[in-house]
């Protein structure tokens, strides 16, 4: 009867939960069992990921995967078969590992290659030195070396490549840092357990060994620089708040004194450790990275020098420990979203770079309900990252990254990955609705969700944990969706067809449903029918009555 109808409101919050008991999963129906490819928005509710679009024209030249990436000079560098590669707009690429100082695009196409072996990813790190700005990397196998352009276009730029191997042995280093004025590497095959930092002192370019070298950061072996033991393997380096990090395999290191030459080694922790020194980020002024038993933040507390180490990916338990098992068989990469306080984290196979990575979404968000911050996670699969970067592209955030395939792609680009359709998925908990004894008959699911674009999206309503003896309806195609004609939203263009003028900002979508169970999940899925847009959730209307405790 109408008169016993009740309509409740689940709200789409808190992301996924993979930690709590089925019991406890019974009072956070707005939190989710599986969310992927979604998001947690910073502004509330579950959004649909944004694809990633090819930043190229053409392929990276070479064979096999993008080994290393970064925004630089208004273009992309791009490491394939351990070559460095530039472009300015992904339709002609310039190998630069040539011996050239400060030549133009004719003299870096005339001159002699510097060799270099194959490797397996590359590190950058940046140096702002008066107009110039210096790209440092390291790949793990050669020598690390030093890039520089300038001009504003490829025809009027000049180039310079230059391999660091004066002074200490650096060949093989993994990992590279600035930190005030000094470059610091680390990861020697031959000294795993050391970092080695520059000079920063313009005074050390004076002799006839160095007039190769154009700033202080090239010198290795001058009266600033030197090399320091932590005791421990070095997994990767980062600058925070001006203070060097040096994350090893069972503990975390400071290091105080490295700009007057006298460097020194202050503990942070002896019982934790970093897995991957890729995984190592900074988000809304903390540092993010993975430990053996999850991703770790290092934040500073009420006490001075103090740091705070907590695992804050607790609720994501069963899709980390899928890959922190075995934990040798992967690789890592991360990078944030400064956009969105978000982390995102990919665990790639070594072995079978084919299969189906995994990846993890930490989204530091606000909740006004409980006027707290919380991490909130979801999923994401379909991507291909063999690297990736974010930062700054001609003042604006750009997250790139590289494929199996040799292409650069621009993450939160468009509604594909590439040309492919995002498959998603989000479920909710089972709830009870206050009730676990009484039956429940659900009459109608109205959806709250704004479109970016057409969406043709399903939902599954699954009773009593899908027991077989349960009538489970079949999906239920929902109410095509187009994206509200707003003034003023920069994603409106006037003529699209994709846009509907009239409607709601946030509109609803309503479907009436059969079956009753004691307890009901609610699932959105893609249907595969159109190339969907993004949109986002904000929450799932239910009416229905009781149905007796039989």
């Amino acid at each position: 009867m109408a008169s016993n109808m009740v309509t409740t409101t689940i709200p789409c919050r808190g992301g996924l939960n993979q930690s709590s008991n089925l019991q406890e999963l019974l009072t956070k129906p707005g939190e989710a069992t599986v969310l992927r490819n979604f998001e947690c928005s910073i502004s509330g509710g579950y959004r649909r990921l944004s694809g990633y679009s090819y930043l190229d024209s053409v392929s990276v030249p070479g064979t096999g995967d993008i080994q290393g990436i970064k925004n630089y000079h208004g273009g992309i560098i791009a490491v394939r078969n351990g070559v460095p590669y530039f472009s300015e707009d992904g339709s002609y690429w310039l190998q630069v590992n040539k011996d050239i100082d400060n030549g133009n695009e004719t003299a870096l196409l005339a001159a002699s290659v510097t060799a270099r072996s194959n490797c397996d990813r590359v590190m950058f790190t940046q140096h702002q030195n008066g107009a110039i700005e210096y790209l440092l990397s390291t790949d793990g196998v050669n020598a690390p070396n030093i890039l520089s352009i300038q001009g504003t276009t490829r025809a009027n730029s000049t180039y310079r490549y230059r391999e660091i191997v004066e002074g200490v042995s650096l060949v093989g280093a993994k990992y590279c840092e600035m930190n005030k004025g000094n470059f610091v590497i680390a990861g020697m095959p031959s000294n795993p357990s050391s970092i080695y930092y520059s000079s920063h002192a313009s005074t050390d370019l004076t002799s006839p060994a160095d007039d190769d070298k154009e700033v202080p950061q090239e010198n290795f072996d001058g009266s600033t620089s030197g090399f320091i033991g932590v005791g421990d393997i070095v997994m990767g380096l980062k600058e925070h708040r001006e203070a060097l990090y040096v994350f090893c395999k069972n503990s975390i290191h400071k290091i105080v004194g490295m700009e007057t030459g006298d460097a020194s080694v202050v503990p942070i922790t002896g019982d934790i450790g970093c897995l991957d020194g890729f995984t190592i980020q900074e988000v809304g002024g903390d540092l993010l990275f993975l430990a053996p038993d999850g991703i770790r933040t290092m934040a500073k507390t009420d006490k001075l020098d103090d740091l705070e180490l907590g695992v804050i990916s607790r609720k994501v338990s069963t899709s980390m420990l899928s890959f922190l098992r075995v934990r040798d068989r992967y690789q890592y990469y991360a990078t944030v979203v400064r956009a969105k306080n978000q982390y995102r984290l990919w665990a790639i196979d070594k072995n079978n770079l084919d299969s189906a990575q995994q990846g993890v979404i930490a989204a530091f968000t606000y909740d006004d309900t409980k006027g707290s911050f919380s991490w909130d996670y979801s999923t994401m699969s379909g991507l291909g990252v063999t690297c990736v970067d974010n930062s700054l592209h001609k003042g604006v955030e750009r997250i790139v990254h590289g494929n199996q395939g040799g292409r650069v792609c621009e993450q939160e680009s468009g509604h594909l990955f590439g040309t492919s359709r995002i498959e998603y998925q989000y479920q909710s908990p089972y709830v009870h609705f206050g009730d676990i004894g009484t039956r429940k008959n659900i009459h109608k699911v109205t959806t709250t969700s704004k479109p970016e674009g057409p969406v043709e999206m399903g939902l599954e309503i699954k009773y009593d944990y899908q027991k077989e003896e349960v009538h489970q309806p079949l999906i239920y195609p929902m109410i095509p969706l187009s994206q509200p004609a707003l003034f003023g939203d920069p994603l409106v263009v006037f003529g699209n067809s994709f846009i509907l003028f009239g409607t709601r900002d946030i509109p609803d979508t309503g479907i009436y449903t059969e079956g009753s169970g004691f307890t009901v999940s609610f699932r959105v899925v893609s249907l595969d029918l159109i190339d969907d847009h993004p949109f986002d959730i904000q929450s799932l209307q239910i009416d229905l009555t009781g149905g007796g405790k039989i």
